[in-house]
């Protein structure tokens, strides 16, 4: 007889608990396992054999717990020796991280800190330093062939010079206005023109040929002139200035005889009603800071032939409309020559008196009331030249 406790179906194989012995399953009505029974194993090496195992099919509560609580502590193991596997992994790759983090910050702070002594070092640099600053070479402006203006003015002059000797030459030597024409540009009435400066051409006679101690190249609107500034033995200096034409060098008579209608002191003390052309040298009369004002008042002096000869006598005072293109003129040309930017980049300004400016002009006497009145009726050019560009272009400011 089986005892009471616990049993084992050896049909069904469920496990109950039988109040009385003997009690057949519940399920299967079948008899518990007997208490000894042979089984089949299977060995840790994999090997198999038939071995008798004492089998108590009769289990206890306190069997039943021991053997719960020791499968529950396998399993417990297990798991735990597969989160310490885990926890491992994830440690490992935590730590590669914050190695990762700390080699990464470390980067950083050397770029900062060597980033910090470069910009103290240019401040020592600068705060300390009394060298002169470094000098930025100044960009020139190339054409559109690839010459600068300077490397054309310059190609200009040597193609130019051997004519420039040869007209130059004649030009001293000739007396007559006919023999001083063919030296000079042809213009509509020349000789007639040369005729009215008679008086002038005998002022510089030299008895060989004066040396030529200046060139510089202009570009005016009709054509590129060279400017030639000449010495004879007495070291008195006269301006010629060349143009090319009919493959010749030949030199403007105009500039170089400040060629007028008439000397201004002679029209000045003529009388009646007279307009004539003149090239003069301006000077405002009464500088003030006075921008606003609606007119100014300016004077004209004839200028000497020689080059920085004196002036002769102030004329009367001519009041001038600062909106009119004449006074607009006039000031642009005063200021061009303050401000060292002579027109067309002319050496010729350098030997006149401060604070004047060469201006070709049209001025009307009348007799008005018995009493003589100039007025300036045109500003022609604001240069000596004979040539038909004013020198200075206005823009519609006011």
């Amino acid at each position: 007889m089986e005892e009471s406790g616990w049993h084992h179906c050896g049909n069904c194989g469920k496990l109950y608990r039988a109040t009385q012995t003997g009690m057949p399953c519940p399920s299967c009505e079948h008899q518990p396992v007997a208490t000894k029974k042979k089984l089949t194993v299977n060995t840790v090496d994999g090997q198999t054999a038939l071995q008798r195992k004492a089998f108590n099919p009769n289990l206890t509560i306190e069997n039943i717990n021991t053997v719960a609580s020791v499968s529950s502590a396998g399993l417990v193991r297990l798991k735990k020796q597969k989160d310490k596997q885990e926890g491992g992994e994830i440690y490992q790759r935590k730590s590669t991280v914050r190695v990762r983090i700390k080699n990464y910050l470390l980067v950083k702070l050397l770029v900062a800190w060597l980033v910090l002594l470069m910009l103290a070092a240019v401040i020592i640099k600068w705060k300390f330093n009394d060298s002169p600053p470094a000098v930025v070479p100044q960009i020139v402006q190339e054409s559109d062939d690839g010459k600068t203006l300077d490397s054309k003015n310059l190609d200009v002059i040597n193609q130019s010079v051997s004519s420039i000797m040869s007209t130059a030459s004649e030009f001293f030597a000739a007396s007559s206005p006919e023999a001083l024409a063919q030296s000079c540009i042809k213009r509509p009435r020349l000789v007639q023109t040369i005729n009215n400066d008679a008086s002038k051409s005998t002022i510089f006679k030299p008895e060989k040929m004066p040396e030529l101690i200046s060139k510089n190249v202009i570009r005016t609107a009709p054509a590129v002139m060279v400017e030639t500034v000449w010495t004879d033995s007495r070291g008195r200096e006269v301006e010629l200035v060349f143009a090319q034409q009919d493959d010749h060098w030949l030199i403007d008579w105009e500039n170089y005889a400040k060629s007028s209608t008439m000397p201004w002191p002679v029209f000045q003390a003529s009388e009646g009603d007279d307009v004539g052309t003149f090239r003069l040298l301006v000077r405002e009369r009464l500088v003030r800071n006075t921008t606003t004002d609606a007119s100014f008042s300016v004077v004209f002096y004839e200028p000497g032939f020689l080059r920085g000869s004196a002036l002769g006598p102030p004329s009367c005072d001519f009041t001038i409309d600062r909106r009119s293109r004449n006074g607009k003129m006039i000031l642009a040309a005063l200021k061009a020559r303050q401000d060292n930017k002579p027109i067309f980049h002319s050496i010729f300004p350098e030997k006149d008196p401060p604070n004047t400016a060469r201006v070709h002009v049209k001025i009307r006497r009348q007799i008005v009331d018995g009493e003589k009145k100039f007025t300036l009726e045109e500003l022609i050019a604001c240069h000596w030249l004979g040539i038909e560009d004013p020198g200075i272009e206005l823009t519609d400011a006011p």
